[in-house]
């Protein structure tokens, strides 16, 4: 019903609705509200609550609503060639239906021991096995897997084959795949599902076979662990500090780190990183610190993680040539680069891997009322007050302070962006 109104689902408690919902229906401009369920999944007194033209389909329990469901959409868009057939006993099949009712443009059907005569089409697409949909003349084509979560992989397969996004959701959390069902259609991809805590090797071989890089992962369910699987296709170690890779000493030879440093690759550590972007996505990142802050730098990016605070982006020096103003006009965050004090000839705290710049162009280096880089001149008003900009005693100051680093930003001339140890 919500991809054929191209409509988002909301989810309300049995006799209230939510504030937040209520500014959602405001935001949307709404004309017309669909109540799915009768009163003993909605009451009268949270639907009365509604302020705007409502229809409720609800029958005399799950297969007879789901039944008034269907009518509701071959009204709108015309008689059905199939239907997608799913138990009405457990919600998983359901959910991860959705690709293939999109693609096949066919209702999803709940059935328990039996199905009606207009439902019962060769056309069809039974999801489960046997042990959910076991009806004797059943005509269609099954499609499962040996739980839930491989039944989610076969159905992907069929419904979207070729698409590079997924929709990553809780095979615990049966509210956050239902509240993403509608994304399925905004961005042509399935549903896949996955353990809390763990990723099926069947799951991540076939997004690095389907070469998948976009996600997007419904609710907080989803754990850091199963995140980080799915952006690197292996087993990485977030927010630990290891040897730096040879790759990356070859990177950084003659570019941050040059021949005549007196600091050598044995005193530092590279920390892969995840992140969340200004858009709200999760990134990957990389940073280059000393050793002996290896584990906490670790831990402060993880705390950062795991409130959401917004970094662009954290990419090595390198990438722009270990030009320091290249990189902070591209709001880049950054740690070692051995270099000089911008305006002196001593070395910069970042040479010893003992400092981090983070969100620069918002955060600039001011020196007489002038930002460095020039491109961050506009925020040298601290006034805006914008979310990425750092103040004395917001989250990412204290979080930093907790570690024992110094902030820039209470010097003569300010360092908004800086961090050091």
């Amino acid at each position: 019903m919500a991809t054929v109104l191209d409509a988002p689902v909301l989810l309300i408690s049995k006799d209230s609705i939510q504030d937040e919902v209520l500014e959602e229906l405001t935001r949307l401009e709404v004309k017309k509200i669909y109540i799915i369920g009768g009163e003993s999944t909605i009451s009268n007194k949270a639907i009365d609550k509604i302020d705007y033209e409502k229809e409720v389909l609800a029958g005399i329990d799950r297969y007879d609503t789901n039944n008034i469901v269907i009518s509701e959409i071959e009204e709108i868009k015309g008689n059905s060639n199939g239907y997608t057939i799913v138990t009405g006993e457990k919600y998983a099949d359901s959910v991860v239906a959705v690709g293939i009712s999109i693609k096949e443009d066919s209702p999803i059907k709940l059935v328990n021991k039996v199905i009606e005569k207009q439902y019962n089409l060769d056309s069809n697409y039974i999801v489960g096995g046997k042990a959910s949909v076991n009806i004797s003349n059943l005509k269609g084509k099954r499609v499962s897997g040996s739980n839930r979560i491989l039944t989610s992989l076969e159905l992907a397969k069929i419904s979207h084959p070729n698409s590079n996004s997924a929709i990553i959701a809780s095979s615990e959390n049966y509210a956050d795949a239902l509240s993403a069902v509608s994304l399925c259609k905004k961005y042509d991809a399935p549903i896949l599902l996955t353990e809390n805590n763990n990723l099926d090797k069947n799951i991540l071989n076939y997004i690095k076979e389907k070469n998948i890089s976009n996600f997007i992962i419904a609710g907080g369910s989803v754990s850091n662990i199963v995140i980080e699987g799915l952006l690197t296709g292996e087993s990485v170690n977030f927010f630990k500090p290891v040897e730096i890779p040879n790759n990356i000493k070859e990177k950084m030879t003659g570019v941050s780190m040059p021949n005549n440093a007196k600091i050598g690759f044995n005193d530092l550590v590279y920390l892969p990183l995840l992140h969340y972007d200004f858009n709200g996505e999760i990134k990957k990142g990389e940073i280059i610190v000393n050793k002996k802050v290896g584990r906490e730098v670790g831990n402060i990016f993880k705390e950062l993680f795991d409130i959401k605070y917004p970094i662009e982006k954290i990419k090595l020096i390198d990438e722009y040539k270990a030009d320091d103003n290249m990189s902070m006009a591209d709001n880049n965050s950054s740690g070692f680069n051995y270099r000089l004090i911008s305006g002196t000839n001593r070395l910069s705290k970042h040479a010893e891997g003992l400092a981090i710049d983070i969100n620069p162009l918002y955060n600039p280096y001011i020196k007489n009322g002038l930002a460095i880089p020039k491109e961050s001149q506009p925020y040298v008003n601290r006034g805006m007050k914008l979310e990425w900009m750092i103040f004395k005693n917001d989250k990412i100051y204290n979080i930093f302070q907790k570690y024992g680093w110094k902030w820039g930003g209470s010097w003569t001339n300010p360092d908004y962006q800086h961090f050091e140890k």
